[in-house]
């Protein structure tokens, strides 16, 4: 198996550009607004840092928004956010979930078996769901942060532009991010008290969420993993208190992307929990012999959070796989679409018919489950960087990552007979390794596969609550997955 060596050198360079800015009039400015104390600063500065260098700005703005954003970003909150509100009584449980067809699949059993009083809260307002349900996380500010929004974005402005140019490092978007994002959370944990909150929205775990509930809140904030995460800047120095992640192999990647969390425990993927039942029950039928998984990151304008560099890369497997195809024409070999919406869907579909030949047939999804019958369909997966590697292994079958971008961090499976990382894109190595993997039996799932996806049991969701209510009892009965709170 190859070796773990991700390029993690921006970890030291967010402590040291921590160490020596923490002085500096932009974030004794920042550390007034929210209130943090000095430890939970350092993890603001350490992640407006990670997300301002090259390789995480995937997110294309205007001159106006990038240059303006921090000073219009009261103005912003004064039109669009409801700051005339009350509080609602506390609960013991507030759950965000995306609408109602996400919670009744990923959310449903964990509510239901966790005991006390409740709440939803959808990120897509008006969505119809049981019980207690609250407006968006986005949607409220408290008129203190207003008003201190007024005060503090014209005061830092030209401190941040200064400091932008002295350190040539433009931390404009991500200060701004910082500010907003602790804005809404602490007007909605103000609105909607709670005693834990629990969310699948584990993009950044951005510190900014965490301190705002820290400050009106008295429980943990619960992180649910909800699609793959990498050795990746973007992904570093999240602050949560309990982490349910796919499998054990990510304890390592959080505690070495610097995390302050309480627990991480492995438990598997909702994603692929919630078709158990259906995937246990199909006849096993082939239908083909390789299907390319859509990673989402040929989607523009956000790549699926890539840069646009790292992105553009997957075209070339792509034109690998249509070669590939045109030499071995009786194979049968199809692309997996992501469930897109329809102006998403013909963005990919045009880039598509620009690479792949009608040889390929290109597979619609439609949000139920097509992307798993199909996996149980075929003989070898192949991906950029997806989740669905994984729960290929777990379905019995074989994926082999290709990575062609030339950035380490993307690289998602160690072992070398199931990974291509290859700077020079050689097709005869892409060749070879697929001609390999499409011969080779594969008899058990492997070890590495384990430990990246802790089980296909149907029982994730089971897990969880019986976790959490351990943990709101006192403790987790399995101490060697909790953490240490500095790491």
């Amino acid at each position: 198996m190859a070796s773990v060596n991700p390029d993690l050198s921006f970890v030291d360079a967010a402590h040291a550009f921590a160490a020596k800015n923490r002085s500096k009039f932009i974030f004794k400015a920042l550390k007034y607004y929210t209130g943090c104390n000095d430890y939970e600063l350092d993890f603001l500065i350490k992640k407006i840092y990670c997300t301002s260098i090259s390789s995480s700005e995937y997110l294309k703005e205007t001159f106006i928004k990038k240059y303006l954003g921090v000073l219009l970003l009261p103005l912003f909150f004064l039109i669009n956010k409801r700051w005339n509100w009350k509080q609602e009584r506390p609960v013991d449980y507030n759950f965000e979930t995306v609408d109602r067809s996400y919670f009744d699949s990923r959310f449903s059993v964990i509510y239901d078996n966790l005991t006390g009083s409740k709440r939803i809260t959808p990120r897509i307002q008006g969505s119809h769901l049981r019980g207690d349900v609250t407006e968006p996380v986005t949607s409220a500010i408290h008129i203190r942060s207003l008003v201190l929004l007024f005060i503090i974005a014209p005061a830092v402005i030209f401190p941040l532009y200064a400091f932008c140019l002295q350190n040539r490092i433009n931390i404009l978007r991500a200060y701004r991010a910082s500010l907003a994002a602790y804005a809404e959370f602490d007007g909605y944990f103000k609105r909607y008290p709670c005693k834990s909150f629990i969310t699948y929205a584990d993009d950044t775990n951005h510190p900014s969420y965490y301190i705002a509930f820290k400050q009106n809140c008295a429980g943990n904030m619960i992180v649910i993993q909800n699609g793959e995460r990498s050795y990746h800047p973007r992904w570093s120095f999240g602050m949560l208190d309990v982490y349910f992640i796919f499998g054990e192999s990510y304890i390592d990647m959080i505690r070495r992307l610097g995390y302050h969390v309480g627990y991480a425990i492995p438990v598997g993927s909702l994603a692929l929990n919630q078709y158990y039942h259906l995937l246990q029950n199909m006849d096993e039928e082939h239908l083909f012999d390789i299907l390319y998984i859509d990673n989402g990151s040929i989607c523009p304008p956000s790549y699926g959070g890539l840069t646009e560099e790292v992105a553009k890369s997957e075209e070339i497997i792509l034109s690998h796989l249509n070669k590939f195809k045109s030499i071995y024409k009786n194979l049968k070999i199809a692309y997996q679409l992501r469930n897109y919406d329809s102006e998403q869907k013909e963005q990919v579909l045009s880039i598509l018919r620009n690479i792949l030949s009608d040889d390929i047939e290109i597979l619609d999804n439609s949000g139920q489950g097509e992307s798993y019958r199909n996996i149980r369909k075929s003989n070898l997966v192949i991906n950029f960087q997806s989740t669905m590697g994984f729960e290929a292994f777990m379905l019995g079958k074989k994926a082999l990552f290709v990575n062609y971008s030339g950035h380490s961090n993307q690289t998602l499976c160690y072992d070398s007979l199931f990974q291509i990382e290859d700077e020079t894109h050689d097709f005869e190595l892409f060749e070879e390794r697929v001609k390999c993997l499409l011969d080779l039996n594969l008899d058990k799932i492997p070890d590495f596969a384990i430990k990246r996806h802790y089980a296909f049991d149907g029982q994730v969701q089971e897990r969880i609550a019986k976790a959490i209510s351990e943990i709101q009892a006192g403790g987790c009965d399995d101490k060697k997955y909790s953490l240490a709170r500095s790491i």
